[in-house]
């Protein structure tokens, strides 16, 4: 009906969120409200809201705002993968640095779906080649048996039955031995892979869990085995895990600092 009257503020809670979507990078709260041709009084209040109602997040490092993880929900599963990396990056720059190896970022989609959605090359003339958006075989990947980790007892002796394909001649393929190697990975929290899914490749993965403990995302060292050896592994495990605990904090923080729905009573 052309005659019905819109509703100005969801039009205006809406620019905002236009304005949020149209720059990866984020943008700050001055930025939005200009984008979205607010004032800037108005503008921040819906930000506030929009915040705590998870349609936007608030990047603590540069505090620009991006899409939420709720309205992500709403939306294209695909867009989860894009907040994560804008959530991750700061900690995997400093990791990417720091180690001088291949880092990846995997998001963990709720139908267990593995994606890698982010890469950073190392500083090297060898080193792995890109990995964003290709599949990965779970018993011979560092994420995919990461993953398997949290398998409950029927979902493992599911994909068990499926039969464990090889890849290489390190690839593990009996089911028993991949259950003794996936324990010691629940055990320790981490897991690695050694010329398993590729002769000469080696990684290591630490999960991401929400607030809820349910895994989110797996950032993961790869590099050559020549020079990715037990010894470099070793010394970037704790940095490994310390930049998945950085983004595990982000995720937490978010759902903490928001407070619980009150029931909305309307009156007849």
């Amino acid at each position: 009906d052309a005659t019905l009257k819109l509703n100005q503020s969801v039009q205006k809670a809406t620019a905002i969120l236009r304005a949020a979507g149209s720059n990866s990078g984020g943008e700050t709260a001055s930025g939005l409200a200009r984008r979205a041709g607010l004032p800037w009084a108005t503008a921040v209040r819906l930000i506030r809201t929009l915040e705590e109602e998870g349609f936007l997040y608030r990047l603590t490092d540069s505090d620009r705002y991006v899409i939420g993880f709720d309205l992500v929900r709403l939306g294209r599963e695909a867009d989860r993968g894009r907040l994560l990396v804008e959530m991750a990056l700061p900690a995997l720059e400093r990791l990417a640095q720091e180690v001088e190896e291949t880092i990846n970022l995997t998001v963990v989609h709720p139908d267990g779906r593995l994606e890698i959605v982010k890469q950073i090359d190392a500083p090297r003339f060898i080193g792995p080649t890109s990995y964003v958006g290709q599949p990965y075989p779970l018993h011979a990947s560092s994420i995919g048996k990461l993953l398997l980790s949290t398998y409950d007892e029927a979902r493992l002796e599911k994909f068990l039955a499926e039969g464990l394909p090889t890849y290489t001649s390190a690839t593990i393929t009996d089911p028993a031995a991949l259950r003794v190697e996936l324990a010691r990975i629940e055990e320790r929290g981490w897991s690695s892979a050694v010329d398993e899914l590729e002769e000469g490749l080696s990684a290591l993965s630490v999960g991401v869990r929400s607030a809820d403990g349910e895994p989110v995302g797996i950032v993961t060292v790869s590099g050559p085995s020549f020079r990715f050896d037990d010894e470099a592994r070793m010394a970037a495990l704790r940095p490994l895990q310390e930049a998945a605990t950085a983004v595990e904090r982000f995720i937490v923080a978010r759902s903490e600092a928001r407070p619980r729905r009150r029931a909305v009573h309307v009156s007849s």
